[in-house]
């Protein structure tokens, strides 16, 4: 519900074009519209490193995906939707929108339907392609068009491209009520499509040769592990879930369940320690994700009431700062001002 009588124009021209919100007057000033209490999750690094989109969950208005500036904490609404993934070149953003994939530009202009239903899209390294979970495992051109599948079984948000786009990593359930789910690969025309071994959260390596994923050890205790990407030597570093590997390989963020800070791991196992220090025993940290330079994580930091935020802290634990804004319920949120590149600045 729009509270403010001036922006009712506005809010119905975003239902009308699909959550696309288009600031075409006024260029010259913030536009701030009303927000009520909001959480802010999965951030996503932009290609150049300045930019983080994320989800911005809001009672009166819905989730929208949004664009938040690194160096000032600008943000900016870009569309009604979730799961927002960067394509390589840094100048759109897929996403689900709806029940479809759409894309739009970083600026707002060029919404696009991508594909007609589906969740959890990824663009392709390339460009050329997105990815996406609808009953199965999909690949489509970025522009639309035919979708291809490549599998039937898939848990949704639990895929990633190789990093030479030539290869797809996925997760399935094992079909046995207790029994641990599949990691599997295919190749990017659905051919080739083998399971590589029990686990979760898979992703690869920068390099393509390892894959960093979450397993159970022999009392069921979560471990984080590497594995070769063909599936063999299979090795557990240290207690932990959710991994993801630094741009470089050399570093692996997670957490741990049961405790509140995200850890950092060396990719041979040593040196595990955590590098955020949640406030107090009502925060709790987690969705890392590494800037593509590598010295800086991201982090949704989870305080009392739920409100969640996301932080910034370099790799070494140090310079933790909160990103996106937080403010009582009714206070405005300020959409930045466009550059000339059409990015909050």
């Amino acid at each position: 519900m729009v509270r403010h009588p001036d922006l009712a124009f506005l809010f119905v021209a975003v239902l009308v074009s699909a959550g696309i919100l288009a600031v075409t007057s006024h260029a010259d000033a913030d536009l701030r519209l009303p927000a009520a209490a909001y959480n802010a999750y999965f951030p996503v690094w932009s290609p150049d490193g300045r930019y983080l989109a994320f989800t911005r969950e809001a009672v009166d208005v819905g989730d929208s995906v949004a664009v938040v500036s690194v160096e000032s904490g600008r943000q900016r609404w870009l569309a009604a939707g979730t799961s927002a993934s960067w394509s390589p070149d840094g100048t759109r953003i897929v996403y689900q929108g709806g029940f479809d994939i759409l894309s739009i530009g970083l600026d707002g202009t060029g919404p696009r339907q991508v594909a007609t239903g589906g969740s959890f899209p990824l663009w392709s390294p390339d460009g050329r392609s997105v990815l996406f979970a609808r009953s199965g495992l999909y690949v489509v051109s970025a522009v639309g068009g035919r979708a291809l599948r490549l599998a039937a079984d898939v848990e949704p948000g639990e895929a990633a491209w190789s990093p030479d786009g030539t290869r797809i990593l996925f997760q399935t359930a094992s079909g046995v009520p207790g029994a641990p789910s599949r990691i599997t690969v295919v190749g990017r025309n659905g051919s080739g499509l083998r399971v590589l071994g029990s686990g979760e959260d898979p992703t690869f390596a920068p390099d393509g040769r390892r894959i960093a994923f979450t397993a159970r050890d022999r009392s069921g205790a979560e471990r984080v592990c590497l594995m070769r990407s063909d599936g063999s030597d299979v090795r557990m570093l240290t207690p932990g879930l959710g991994p993801v590997v630094s741009p470089d390989g050399k570093r692996i963020a997670f957490r741990r369940r049961g405790e509140r800070a995200i850890w950092v791991v060396n990719r041979d196992g040593s040196d595990p320690r955590p590098v955020t220090r949640p406030p107090s025993a009502r925060d709790r940290d987690f969705g890392p994700a590494w800037s593509p330079d590598g010295r800086t994580l991201a982090f949704v930091r989870e305080g009392r009431f739920g409100t969640a935020r996301i932080w910034l802290v370099d790799r070494d634990g140090n310079h933790a700062r909160q990103l996106t804004s937080e403010g009582p319920p009714l206070s405005p949120v300020v959409l930045g001002q466009r550059s000339a590149a059409g990015a909050p600045r």
